[in-house]
């Protein structure tokens, strides 16, 4: 999972000894990235930045894996100083630094936040905001403890009661990111089932060759027909199976032909497609489901902001499936597939 950090310590504003327990979780922090084979989002060079950079090196080093796999600087273009070790990807800045920090909670999977300040407060936000896993070090007095203290009383990771450990004060840094990572774990498994929901009309042709496509993929493909009702409803069977699922494909083949008044027909999807799409970007997220839109068909306009991928012949375009599961962060042998 892409963890993005932020936090840190500032003259001035912080006291003197906490500049030494920021940097004491700054370093757990580093060394648990690696052990549990995560990637750490750094967007700045900053002192705190560069202290995670060099533990991270350091523990990679170790365990003769690849900094890249475990450090990512996404860092406006602006920046002179490029780093030197680790992944570094640049974006375009925008007028305001608070447009900057949604784009990186919109990039990754989860916020820790370790000090700080006003920045590190409303990244924090953004992540309740955006449904995304929060860790604050609430035994770190800032004003993002302060957001995470005013955190919804029902807020979860997993299982209710699994995020009240950041609000002991009396907690180690290696204590604290013990649980952390254990609920990372959790989720990662969860977010990255290779359990395949597939969400299907009338082309059961079209269905069928991407269920062989997954499974040759080393994918587990869920099709919602073949799945047992015990009289479930379509919704609760979604709701149901989503739990267990980590990505969606929904596929708009034109099986139904639909128009505005005066104007001529032209294919679609069927409607309980159209339906079924919009709820599964409610459960798992836009970033977990694609549609595959086969052919030239009238689709929602609301869909061009979500993922989606044109596909003529499923046959000979297979690797576009390949690469859509590749960006949503699959290890994907797309050599099965020549």
């Amino acid at each position: 999972m892409k963890i993005l950090f932020q936090g840190g310590w500032k003259a001035k504003r912080d006291p003197v000894e906490m500049k030494e327990q920021i940097s004491a979780y700054c370093e757990s922090l580093a060394r648990h990235i690696v052990a549990n084979n995560h990637q750490i989002v750094l967007t700045s060079n900053r002192e705190f930045d560069k202290l995670i950079a060099d533990k991270i090196a350091e523990a990679a080093k170790s365990k003769k894996a690849n900094v890249k796999d475990h450090l990512l600087f996404l860092l406006p273009n602006r920046i002179k100083e490029i780093p030197t070790r680790g992944r570094v990807k640049t974006f375009e800045t925008t007028r305001w630094w608070i447009e900057d920090r949604t784009y990186f909670v919109q990039e990754t999977d989860a916020v820790v936040a370790v000090g700080g300040g006003r920045g590190t407060f409303d990244c924090v936000e953004k992540g309740f905001l955006a449904g995304k896993p929060v860790f604050v070090a609430a035994a770190v007095p800032c004003r993002a403890t302060e957001a995470w203290k005013r955190r919804r009383s029902s807020y979860r990771y997993v299982v209710p009661g699994d995020a009240d450990f950041q609000d002991d004060l009396n907690i180690t840094p290696d204590e604290y990111f013990e649980h952390v990572f254990r609920i990372l774990n959790s989720l990662a498994e969860i977010r990255y089932s290779r359990r395949i929901f597939i969400v299907h009309g009338h082309d059961h042709h079209f269905k069928d060759f991407l269920v062989s496509l997954l499974q040759e993929l080393d994918f587990f493909p869920v099709v919602l027909q073949d799945e047992p009702s015990r009289s479930l409803t379509i919704i609760e069977k979604l709701e149901r199976d989503t739990e267990k699922v980590g990505f969606a494909f929904v596929l708009y083949t034109p099986d139904d032909l639909g128009h505005l008044h005066d104007e001529p027909e032209c294919p679609r999807a069927r409607q309980n497609v159209v339906f079924e799409h919009g709820l599964l970007i409610g459960l798992m997220g836009r970033d977990r489901t694609c549609a595959i839109v086969k052919g030239d068909l009238e689709i929602p306009s609301d869909i061009q902001g979500m993922v989606y991928e044109k596909i003529e012949d499923i046959k000979t375009e297979t690797l576009k499936v390949a690469k859509v599961l590749k960006q949503a962060g699959y290890k994907v042998d797309a050599s099965r597939l020549l």
